[in-house]
């Protein structure tokens, strides 16, 4: 949410797409309930473009997420094109940027959202269990796209938490 608002501030025209059940680009957005949402078009009740939301941040624009997107892996089933949807229904979509929020996990969301990125985002803590979990993503992306037939880029954001000295 913080990286979408920079760059719109940058004068950027920028989608932040909430792809993450919990909803916490959307109520951060300052969006509670409302009645399209990415859920709808993964489901083809509405267009991408039916559901974006303009917000405050001049060139900010939202797709936005509710907790009913948890039910959309059970609910899509085994449709051949699942992990696909995303990808087609933000194509036609002309921003400088597509930013896609995803849950911390591999579920159909996150690889719905690789598969429609050309690039990744990869926050990472400085620490042995994020690093170790860390290496087991990049696995994870090496096989990806290896089926899609096509790279992404990486980018690490490293988080190093330093701790401050106090002396008595």
């Amino acid at each position: 949410m913080n990286l979408s608002a920079c760059l719109a501030k940058l004068g950027k025209s920028v989608l932040l797409i909430d792809a993450d059940p919990q909803a916490a680009a959307t109520s951060g957005l300052g969006f509670q309930r409302v009645e399209k949402r990415i859920y709808d078009v993964l489901l083809g009740r509405c267009g991408a473009e039916d559901a974006i939301l303009k917000t405050e941040v001049n060139g900010l624009e939202l797709l936005p997420s509710c907790i009913d997107l948890a039910a959309a892996e059970l609910e899509l089933g085994d449709a051949k094109d699942r992990e696909f949807r995303l990808a087609k229904a933000v194509s036609g979509i002309r921003k400088d940027f597509l930013i896609i929020d995803t849950p911390p996990n591999l579920g159909l969301m996150t690889v719905s959202a690789l598969v429609a990125s050309d690039a990744v985002l990869i926050p990472v803590r400085a620490e042995y269990y994020p690093l170790e979990g860390f290496a087991h993503l990049l696995r994870f992306l090496k096989a990806l796209e290896s089926k899609l037939g096509r790279g992404l880029r990486k980018m690490v954001l490293i988080a190093v938490r330093i701790q401050s000295l106090t002396f008595a």
